[in-house]
């Protein structure tokens, strides 16, 4: 329960930022140049604009991990999700 109310608070606050225009054409742009150059860095900035806690931080960092690894790359050219 206590989980759904700060999801709930959370949702409120970018319902917020967003009818007031804020970062939304910051977050699309960074987004865009994240699929394009694949920047670790860029991680931090979606992290800040979208208020991800600590859970979703480290998901987040896994997920990258997982993608940039010289395994993944390899079963990526070999045509399937193989690593």
């Amino acid at each position: 329960m206590k989980r759904e109310a700060e999801t709930t608070k959370r949702l409120e606050r970018y319902s917020s930022k967003f009818r007031e225009g804020t970062n939304i054409e910051y977050l699309k742009n960074v987004l865009l140049k994240y699929i394009e150059t694949q920047d670790e860095a860029l991680i931090s900035v979606f992290s800040s604009v979208l208020e991800f806690d600590a859970d979703e931080q480290r998901r987040l960092h896994a997920a990258q991990s997982r993608l940039s690894s010289p395994w993944s790359k390899l079963g990526t050219k070999l045509g399937g999700g193989l690593f």
